[in-house]
């Protein structure tokens, strides 16, 4: 018996030091703009002259920058490729045509086509003296990293350190947080004024250990879910392997061993299960503790990828 319980605890101890995801921060922190918060954006651009909107490619445009402030983006993008058909190609609108189109597809999440229109388009060969230049730059930052081109991602950081060293400083802690990169927020903190290390402390002071939850649980099935608050689980967890449990000895005991051996790997199956269960509940906690004051801090300091753009349509 001595020596049935040691081989449970040691297979129990191998099972909690195999699970490296239960350490890693999923981080998931975002930000919708509200319609007032756009629209009270001022433009990059001049309003159009009286005779601009007289033309076909003018009225398009002019409604399309109707529908880009009240988020009607799929209305907006459709106003703005049909401006773009109809302008000239040495019309000075162009560009902002084409920032337009990107800024919209950038609002709904279609980094993609951000990518996409960019790389078919003009505004690769605008200069910095572009009225939305600072604002592209950043719009491209934040496409090339959700499409996984580092390459490019990295290279228009390299050319806003150029213009603005404390901007790219600012979108290297974006993406440090939103990543959960504890070890890239502390190195970024040494080179800001802001108090970044508190989300760390903070992050380390409410956070439970995954290994505790797991070991408790080896032990005694159910303790896990009841480190990390969960008590209907751990009721359950507890009373599950106790049935069972009791199930495989009182088959043993009367004399059906076959039936013994399938009610205890069905128990081997729940003890182990409940195991990782646990582990991964004191994780899901400790992401949501993260997210939460990850949350706080990018919205006071402006770190969400839309706050961080200066104008808007």
């Amino acid at each position: 018996m001595i020596r049935h319980s040691l081989t449970l605890f040691l297979l129990a101890a191998v099972f909690v030091g195999c699970n490296p995801k239960a350490y890693d921060i999923d981080s998931c922190v975002s930000y919708e703009p509200t319609e007032s918060y756009i629209q009270n954006l001022p433009s990059s651009f001049d309003p159009l002259s009286p005779e601009e909107q007289q033309t076909d490619w003018g009225r398009e445009l002019h409604i399309a920058n109707r529908f880009g402030p009240d988020l009607d983006l799929y209305r907006a993008i459709t106003g703005y490729k049909r401006a773009l058909i109809l302008i000239p190609d040495d019309n000075v609108r162009r560009n902002q045509i084409e920032y337009d189109i990107l800024y919209s597809y950038f609002l709904a999440d279609k980094y993609q086509e951000v990518v996409e229109n960019f790389e078919k388009g003009t505004l690769s060969q605008v200069l910095q003296e572009f009225p939305a230049f600072k604002d592209l730059l950043v719009i491209l930052f934040f496409s090339y990293d959700k499409v996984n081109n580092p390459y490019r991602r990295d290279a228009i950081l390299q050319l806003i350190f150029q213009h603005d060293p404390q901007l790219a400083e600012d979108l290297q802690m974006s993406l440090a947080i939103s990543e959960g990169n504890l070890c890239e927020i502390a190195n970024l903190e040494h080179r800001q004024s802001q108090g970044y290390r508190d989300i760390i402390c903070q992050y380390q002071s409410q956070t439970l250990s995954v290994q505790k939850a797991q070991i408790y649980n080896a032990l005694l099935p159910g303790a896990g879910y009841l480190y990390t608050g969960q008590k209907r689980t751990a009721i359950t967890a507890f009373l599950l392997n106790a049935a069972f449990i009791t199930a495989s000895y009182e088959l043993f005991h009367n004399g059906y061993p076959a039936a013994g051996v399938i009610m205890t790997s069905l128990e081997f199956g729940w003890y182990f299960g409940g195991i990782n269960g646990a582990g991964l509940s004191a994780k899901y906690y400790n992401d949501q503790v993260y997210n939460c004051y990850a949350r706080e801090v990018m919205q006071d300091q402006h770190l969400f990828p839309i706050l961080m753009l200066q104008r808007a349509f």
